[in-house]
């Protein structure tokens, strides 16, 4: 599968590569803005996950695991050496699995807005809006699929771009990856994470509320770090890139020292 994931590799530096995980319904162009901050620092791997942007299509549900699966395919000949895994909501959860499963090759994790689990209305909504796509496409789940990301945040031209990418999905393949997370549950998981840990959320995310799901995630991550952004939403990567960029460069100059 690694071959059918699309993905653009930049940047340089002496520490180590960030694999870059966009969240659920967006594609590499998420980190256009942390990538350009990141560049003379690291080099960076993003990648459309199966899919999404220009990765292979979904033909079937596609879980969590598979998504980890994808990528250490890919990693084991694009990075590796040490590298962090980096994602955000969905993606932030993708990278959590992918750090328990490949441990011995990250020097450590960053989440943003991650999911510790999916269950109750927030399933329900889910597979309601999977189904609403495959029946009616993308304009099916908008514009509320996308509004409630952008809470507090008035940049028109930022939501308008991530609206136009979101809209232009195939909507078979973004309804197997909805799917895909309907039975996502991490907590077991986080609880065996050992890589240093960065977890960063906004108190205007209510999609993934941090008091549901990044704090848990925290509590269950030994010596995990937890910073909340005032006033941020769901996407903090792609609508705060500079504080974002900026809490990665000094969590990784502070705890992702190279190993011995």
């Amino acid at each position: 599968m690694s071959e059918m994931l699309h993905y653009e590799a930049d940047g340089e530096g002496g520490g180590p590569t960030l694999l870059l995980i966009h969240a659920m319904g967006a594609d590499l162009s998420f980190w256009r803005a942390c990538r350009a901050i990141w560049a003379g620092r690291f080099r960076c791997i993003a990648v459309d996950l199966r899919g999404s942007g220009g990765s292979v299509s979904a033909a079937r549900p596609v879980t969590v695991m598979d998504h980890v699966q994808d990528l250490t395919r890919l990693t084991e000949t694009l990075a590796p050496g040490p590298h962090i895994p980096i994602g955000c909501a969905i993606g932030g959860t993708v990278a959590a699995a992918y750090g328990a499963h490949n441990a011995e090759r990250c020097a450590g994790l960053v989440m943003s807005n991650p999911s510790i689990a999916t269950g109750g209305s927030a399933r329900e909504a889910l597979a309601q809006r999977a189904r609403a796509v495959r029946d009616g496409g993308m304009d099916a789940c908008m514009p509320g699929a996308v509004d409630g990301a952008f809470k507090g945040d008035d940049d028109l031209a930022r939501r308008a771009e991530y609206t136009s990418r979101f809209a232009a999905q195939d909507p078979v393949s973004y309804a197997n990856v909805v799917e895909g997370i309907l039975d996502l549950d991490i907590r077991a998981l986080a609880q065996t994470i050992a890589l240093p840990t960065l977890i960063v959320s906004g108190d205007n995310d209510i999609l993934l509320p941090p008091g549901e799901h990044a704090a848990p995630l925290h509590a269950a991550i030994a010596g995990s770090e937890l910073v909340m952004l005032p006033g941020a939403a769901h996407f903090i990567p792609y609508q705060r890139p500079a504080a974002f960029a900026g809490l990665v460069i000094d969590f990784i100059e502070r705890r992702c020292a190279p190993r011995p």
